[in-house]
């Protein structure tokens, strides 16, 4: 969606002012981003989908270091702090100059996930034709190469 770009931007750019170091992976699937936040020894993972949405909206996934989906509790504690009406400037880092955070991008992550999935498969699949209709997902990069 296009409204995602400028999702990630505005997102970037919040986590960039309070000093965290952001790394871009691109277009990924979901169970792309749980992955690498754990392989890469993230904090966090943070997956800008919209899936089943209606266009007009976007959705936003939070993961833990383990790669897994934050608690139910700990998204409720997220969603408080945006709709806070003060803007918590005593409580959050407020880095000026070089302790602003940077932002890399890896986009060569979507490699990393593809030989992870590839390990996972233990059969010999050679001559096997297979239809996938990914509907032109975060999937369908990496489809062609499974």
């Amino acid at each position: 969606r296009i409204s995602g770009h400028m999702f990630e931007g505005a997102l970037v750019a919040g986590l960039l002012s309070i000093g965290a170091e952001v790394m871009r992976l691109g277009v990924i699937s979901t169970p792309g981003v749980a992955f690498l936040t754990k392989a890469l020894s993230a904090d966090a993972g943070v997956m800008i989908s919209a899936s089943h949405n209606p266009v007009e909206d976007n959705g936003i996934k939070f993961f833990g270091s383990d790669g897994f989906k934050l608690l139910d509790a700990q998204e409720a504690e997220i969603e408080a702090l945006l709709e806070r009406e003060d803007n918590m400037e005593d409580e959050l880092p407020r880095p000026i100059g070089g302790n602003i955070g940077q932002v890399n991008d890896y986009f060569e992550g979507g490699q990393k996930y593809l030989q992870f999935l590839k390990q996972t498969i233990m059969e010999d699949f050679s001559g096997l034709h297979i239809a996938l209709d990914c509907a032109h997902g975060a999937a369908s990069p990496l489809a062609a190469h499974l």
